[in-house]
């Protein structure tokens, strides 16, 4: 189910995902930017050899497929009913020129995912397997 609404320049549509369902695929060229509603996403890349190698979990307010690349190098799975504010690329990258609030808002969850990238980084590097388990396990109660 698609539902539209426009903001200014910004024309964003409200879009649904069964569990299981792709959001965008590794390598899709034809894609926006997903800003979750609700629900949950995991994003992860296929390996060479065929594994899945996860890179996050998205929640309500994340934003997914925020990559400056023409084909998209992750791919995202619905992990429950899901719902996002769906922003085509044009319209996402105009509203981060003409709106300074929403820039800010955009910036900061940059920030904060590579905050969460650095502290993944230094938990795997840092802990043993039990104890990475216990922090993805605390981090996913406190996350969702």
């Amino acid at each position: 189910m698609v539902v539209t609404s426009t903001h200014g320049s910004e024309v964003s549509k409200v879009r649904r995902f069964n569990r299981g369902e792709h959001l965008f695929h590794q390598g899709d060229t034809d894609r926006g930017v997903h800003r979750i509603l609700a629900g949950i996403v995991t994003v992860y890349r296929l390996t060479a050899d065929g594994y899945r190698q996860i890179e996050a979990f998205a929640g309500p307010g994340d934003y997914v497929s925020l990559c400056l690349s023409s084909t998209s190098p992750t791919s995202a799975e619905a992990l429950s009913a899901v719902s996002t504010a769906f922003m085509s690329r044009r319209a996402f990258e105009t509203r981060l020129l003409e709106d300074t609030a929403f820039r800010a808002k955009v910036f900061a969850e940059i920030d904060r995912a590579t905050a969460e990238v650095r502290r993944q980084a230094t938990q795997l590097a840092c802990r043993s397997a039990s104890q990475r388990v216990a922090d993805f396990v605390i981090f996913m109660a406190h996350r969702f």
